[in-house]
């Protein structure tokens, strides 16, 4: 579950994406939720994950070892195997469209047909 950083990241763009999420969690978390969703888990595993091949490219292991521990820690908490993929495969296929000319037509006034 290893990702390589993008062509468009840079060390000042990730951090930013980590310390908004960070803020937004102070902000959106209430007192009676304890536990992070996994998906929020498994965004600070990525972010620092690619933080960490930036920084080991640019020279700075010690920093890149403990980066990678903090997205270890984080991947901890995600489940593994991946989502929930039978519930997809369960769904009925969609049957086909039917087309329907509903069109009235003009009866005269004085025309004892009510339909």
């Amino acid at each position: 579950m290893k990702t390589s950083p993008s062509v468009q990241d840079t060390i000042w763009r990730l951090r930013v994406d980590l310390v908004s999420a960070k803020a937004l969690l102070l902000v959106g978390s209430s007192a009676a939720e304890e536990e992070i969703d996994p998906d929020v888990h498994l965004f600070f595993y990525d972010r620092y994950w690619r933080l960490a091949a930036l920084y080991e490219k640019a020279g700075r292991r010690r920093r890149a070892t403990k980066l990678r521990a903090r997205a270890e820690h984080h991947l901890s908490f995600c489940p593994r195997g991946g989502p929930p993929y039978a519930a997809a495969s369960a769904a009925q296929v969609p049957r086909p469209s039917i087309r329907t000319l509903a069109r009235g037509r003009w009866t005269p006034a004085d025309s004892d047909d009510a339909a």
